[in-house]
């Protein structure tokens, strides 16, 4: 009984630190965060959106860029997700994201190969992923953050709903057919 105690007590205090130090990321750190997902991804755009949940600047953003809301998906399993001819936009989770960015095919040099060190290029990004959203970052997608050869494929959305900013991660490089 004694070491459930103990071991209960160290878990605890685990937890809390994991909290305090999630909860006082500064705005430099979340940018630095946000720039190594989208530096590993294709690249990242910063949008300023009104609203007081991701839902809503998500909503938002399509508004302003002109897309149908009727496909709207609110916390969408990443099961039900097809990263390439996804319609519409919505919300996800943590676990979504990770799924969603784990979609991305590898970056390769001009011989096809994939390039050295992309590996650790993804653990550091679905970690920075983990810690933003411990930070309160929410996430969602996009249908249209990138598309070639008459296909869209889909996006990531990170939404810093504290400071109105909704950044979208490209996950494919648009080319020639």
């Amino acid at each position: 009984m004694m070491s459930f105690a103990r071991n209960g007590l160290a878990l605890f205090v685990a937890c809390l630190s994991v909290t305090a130090i999630a909860s006082s990321i500064t705005n430099a750190e979340a940018d630095r965060l946000v720039n190594l997902v989208g530096d590993t991804a294709y690249g990242v755009s910063v949008h300023k959106v009104k609203g007081a949940t991701a839902e809503e600047m998500i909503r938002n953003l399509a508004e302003s860029e002109g897309s149908d809301l009727e496909d709207f998906v609110v916390m969408a399993p990443s099961s039900d997700l097809d990263f390439g001819d996804q319609s519409g936009w919505g919300t996800i989770g943590v676990d979504g994201a990770r799924d969603l960015y784990s979609w991305m095919d590898a970056k390769t040099n001009d011989d096809g190969d994939e390039l050295e060190g992309w590996g650790e290029d993804l653990a550091k990004a679905d970690a920075a992923l983990e810690t933003l959203s411990a930070s309160g970052f929410e996430f969602g997608f996009t249908d249209g953050s990138s598309s070639y050869c008459g296909v869209s494929f889909m996006g990531l959305l990170i939404v810093d709903v504290k400071n109105g900013i909704v950044y979208e991660v490209r996950l494919t490089s648009s080319g020639s057919c």
